[in-house]
């Protein structure tokens, strides 16, 4: 995750098998980045470590 945020490419390609958890990560990915979304949710996990760092 750290790699994806840090690197911020135009296009990012997710390849897994079927029924691997794309769109569930990418909804999590949705309400992290989106603006209003309550931030406790995301409170002791690893992400929120890593973004309150930068």
């Amino acid at each position: 995750m750290r790699d994806l945020v840090n690197s911020r490419g135009s296009v990012n390609l997710f390849t897994r098998p079927r029924r691997f958890g794309k769109s569930l990560n990418m909804n999590m990915l949705k309400s992290f980045f989106e603006i209003g979304t309550e931030p406790s949710l995301f409170d002791g996990l690893e992400i929120s470590k890593d973004m309150a760092s930068s």
